[in-house]
């Protein structure tokens, strides 16, 4: 928890923030050194130091944060550098279909082939972000529904995979990054990278996985598969 913004600072909270042990010395807490890490740049490295220096001080430590399913927030901590992942979800697989013995297509992987998922990083910035301690909303894209196989005969084909949903990050209710969704398998293979009788793909590298194409021949031809739920991984440091 960061020291207040103004008022009174004793060397006691300045220890609780950063660490130590008594007896106390306000000269241990240089920045830099043993104790005050590098965010906190009004307190000197060297020569006078001053209480009010301290103001809003805050130890900076590392840390990382997963998102997989739904709408969540999170709050900005103090960092240097933050690494922000986001993968939209992956689409589902085509049912197997009544062509002889084929299977469904693949659902693709999320990326939009890679240029719109991936990573970004975020220096201790407010341009995208906001403040320390400010907080931005995430949504993660659930991955594609794949649809169900043909169960007679006569050449019909299965329903396509549905599209996975895409991940996105947005801060004062404007998207600042987003995750690809991966398309919905269909009888020409159609779904990112994927192919018509192989499994799901990742497309650029990214994202959920798509579903595998389900196998014939009907009357027991399978429904295609989910495809991977994308997520939203943030690491700070």
């Amino acid at each position: 928890m960061a020291l207040q913004s103004s008022g009174t600072i004793t060397l006691a909270q300045i220890q609780t923030e950063f660490g130590g042990s008594n007896p106390i010395s306000i000269s241990e807490y240089y920045r830099l050194g043993s104790y005050v890490t590098s965010n906190n740049t009004n307190i000197p490295t060297s020569g006078t130091i001053s209480m009010n220096q301290f103001y809003s001080g805050v130890l900076l430590t590392a840390g990382s944060q997963t998102f997989s399913s739904g709408n969540s927030n999170f709050t900005i901590p103090a960092h240097n550098q933050m690494t922000i992942v986001v993968h939209g979800g992956g689409g589902g697989g085509q049912g197997g279909y009544g062509y002889y013995h084929e299977k469904g297509g693949a659902g693709g992987g999320s990326g939009d082939a890679g240029h719109r998922g991936g990573t970004r990083t975020l220096t201790n910035t407010t341009t995208y972000v906001g403040n320390v301690g400010s907080t931005f909303a995430i949504v993660v894209g659930a991955g594609g529904a794949g649809s169900g196989g043909v169960t007679s005969f006569g050449g019909s084909q299965a329903a396509d995979g549905q599209d996975g949903g895409d991940s996105t990050i947005s801060f004062s209710s404007s998207v600042f990054m987003t995750g690809a969704n991966g398309h919905g398998g269909n009888g020409s293979g159609y779904g990112g990278d994927s192919s018509g009788s192989g499994s799901g793909s990742t497309a650029g590298g990214l994202g959920g996985a798509g579903g595998n194409g389900a196998g014939g021949p009907p009357p027991s031809a399978t429904s295609g598969a989910t495809g991977g739920s994308g997520s939203v991984v943030i690491t700070w440091s």
